[in-house]
């Protein structure tokens, strides 16, 4: 049982779902924005769409 596995977006977030799976993930969970930051990436639509 893995509990609160951190799954890197480098790459794209759509990674993280690819690895999340070979993590053996059945959920996860996205953080839309770092919680230490006013600045924030704008996600583009082709990101967006991917995943």
């Amino acid at each position: 049982m893995k509990i609160g596995c951190h799954i890197s977006i480098a790459g794209g977030i759509d990674n993280s779902v690819v690895r999340a799976g070979e993590l053996g993930c059945n959920t996860m969970q996205i953080f839309s924005k770092n919680a230490s930051t006013w600045r924030e990436k704008i996600l583009k639509e082709d990101e967006v769409e991917s995943f």
